[in-house]
């Protein structure tokens, strides 16, 4: 492979990025496939020419809203077709608590959701909310060998082996056992398929170290945004089933391990301008916001659950930026004016886990902990340690 030697630790804790704007090109394009691969996506063709417009990807139909199905889907969709129908896990005295919702996005493969369950679905449950789950998960293979750290991962022994009709019930089961309504459930064999992108200088001054017209990288972070701007549409859709707004939106990543519990968020909402702040965590800030787990409350969550649509507009703020984490923090702060507070790792204790067996049953990347570097007693280790 040409070029600098990629630091897997840094790309993937860097959310789909590239650590440094001035890594050479060849070595960019590499970390475009790790990527495509890495997020479940194929690789696209390259750039070319509509008018005087460059666009790179196969002609697509003009990007458009993101409609949602006129009937809902029982299958996909449990909780909120339940609710429609008046029945299930999201009304009767559920209804009148407060409401959190929380999206769980990502690969399969990559899927570890124990700890999730127990410490963040289970915690808020006990602190007397409902908790409302929307997951989307692309069942794709991870088939880059040359990554010596991944070749380490499994999917977890109980999923392992399953069909994606087996596997549905069992995570609506676990999210339902933690004490959490499964609102929907999208599993699938296939990525999110992006329109054309505008070759301009509004759109290409944002994540200038992977600009999405000419890297996967880049058109990755558009994937899960895309996906997670599709479930809260689903989510304001069952706030107009409900007749109730959600107090607070949370996402969490699929390789999330969390080591003890979220903290009460019930303080955080009782704070002034709650509806209008945005909470993350304090390192691997990479000049923004990291955004791993992010909370926000409910007039926030129109923005930061939007960014894919504002990644698009070309009016307004120009929003130039390095890389996600600061178009994020400047879709926040300055186009929408809302309030980002940093929490620390004890209120937030997770990192990127990666499933291995042995010799712990899960490993940390380092470059992304924040904690105590003994994560000997958490019965964990550090990939890059395992590796070597």
């Amino acid at each position: 492979m040409a070029g600098r030697v990629i630091d897997f630790e840094a790309m993937v804790c860097m959310s789909l990025q590239i650590a440094s704007a001035a890594r050479p090109q060849a070595t960019l394009a590499a970390a475009g496939d790790l990527h495509a691969e890495q997020s479940g996506a194929e690789v696209e063709e390259g750039p070319r020419v509509v008018g005087a417009v460059k666009v790179i990807g196969p002609a697509l139909a003009p990007r458009a809203a993101l409609p949602l199905d006129a009937a809902l889907d029982g299958q996909s969709c449990p909780g909120l077709s339940d609710a429609q129908a008046g029945r299930g896990c999201a009304v009767g005295a559920a209804s009148h608590k407060s409401k959190v919702m929380l999206t769980i996005s990502g690969l399969r493969r990559r899927l570890v959701v124990n700890s999730t369950l127990e410490h963040v679905i289970k915690a808020l449950v006990q602190d007397g909310h409902a908790v409302h789950v929307y997951m989307s998960i692309v069942d794709k293979p991870d088939n880059n060998s040359w990554l010596k750290v991944r070749l380490l991962e499994h999917e977890v022994p109980e999923h392992r082996g399953l069909t994606l009709e087996e596997l549905r019930p069992r995570l609506i089961a676990l999210v339902e056992g933690a004490g959490g309504c499964m609102m929907c459930l999208f599993l699938k064999s296939k990525p999110e398929v992006l329109p054309s992108i505008p070759d301009t200088p509004i759109i290409n001054a944002r994540m200038q170290q992977y600009r999405p017209l000419l890297t996967n990288v880049g058109r990755n972070v558009l994937r899960v945004w895309q996906v997670r701007q599709r479930l809260w549409d689903r989510a304001q859709q069952a706030e107009r089933l409900l007749h109730s707004r959600y107090a607070l939106a949370m996402w969490v990543r699929e390789d999330t391990q969390w080591t003890s519990r979220l903290l009460d968020i019930r303080p955080l909402l009782r704070r002034p301008k709650a509806a209008s702040t945005v909470w993350s965590k304090g390192c691997a800030t990479w000049g923004g916001l990291n955004d791993k787990v992010v909370l926000s409350g409910r007039h926030a969550a129109d923005t930061m659950f939007r960014a894919y649509d504002r990644f698009f507009k070309q009016t307004g703020p120009s929003l130039a930026a390095r890389n996600s984490e600061e178009f994020l923090m400047k879709m926040a702060n300055v186009h929408a004016e809302l309030q980002t507070i940093v929490l620390s790792h004890e209120k937030l204790p997770f990192g990127d886990a990666m499933y291995i067996g042995s010799p712990t049953p899960y490993c940390f990347v380092k470059l992304c902990w924040c904690g105590d570097p003994s994560v000997s007693k958490y019965n964990t280790s550090f990939c890059k340690d395992v590796a070597l």
